[in-house]
């Protein structure tokens, strides 16, 4: 399989104030309480994203006060039958990028509405790809390794998934987001 080298100038060009990219910080919250803050701002969220907020590894997860620096990973960087979970995770991480923290994935979904995602140029699919969370809910038995929104649905919803490599073939507008390997958990 060959890789796709990403480079910095395929990131998302929006930055923060001192110019460094997309970042997020922890709220110190648990994962009942990033749910409450997700349902305040108006995000609707799917069983599977409430099972991964409600998990215990959600909250073994979480670092109070942390910075993540986020990088946004466009599809069109890549040929068509390419635009597949397994060929991009490993383009990425051959960038040096790597999957987030989950309460980063979280804390990307409440600093955007869709609105704002629309503007940034995020119109479909968002794969915010973190590190697998077993969901403990014997309903699903799942180990979810990526929250997903959509703004083209304009329904401000949060969702999870278990990705499965090379199933989907996702369209152009689709874009994954993941934290800079020097901020990954060890």
């Amino acid at each position: 399989m060959q890789t796709t080298r990403l480079t910095p100038t395929t990131s998302l060009p929006i930055l923060n104030k001192d110019g460094s990219g997309i970042s997020v910080t922890s709220l110190g919250l648990t994962g009942r309480g990033y749910l409450h803050a997700l349902r305040e701002k108006g995000v609707k969220l799917t069983d599977w994203a409430i099972d991964v907020l409600e998990s215990e590894e959600f909250d073994q997860q979480r670092k109070p006060g942390h910075t993540w620096n986020l990088r946004v990973v466009f599809s069109r960087q890549f040929e068509e039958r390419q635009r597949t979970d397994m060929v991009v995770n490993t383009s990425a991480k051959a960038s040096g990028y790597a999957f987030l923290n989950v309460e980063a994935a979280v804390l990307f979904r409440l600093r955007f509405s869709d609105a704002e995602l629309h503007a940034l140029g995020l119109d479909d699919w968002v794969l915010l790809m973190h590190i697998p969370i077993p969901t403990g809910n014997p309903r699903t038995d799942a180990v979810c390794n990526q929250l997903m929104l959509n703004p083209a649905d304009h329904d401000h919803e949060l969702d999870a998934r278990v990705i499965v490599p090379n199933v989907r073939v996702w369209s152009v507008t689709t874009a994954w987001v993941y934290q800079e390997q020097e901020d990954a958990p060890s």
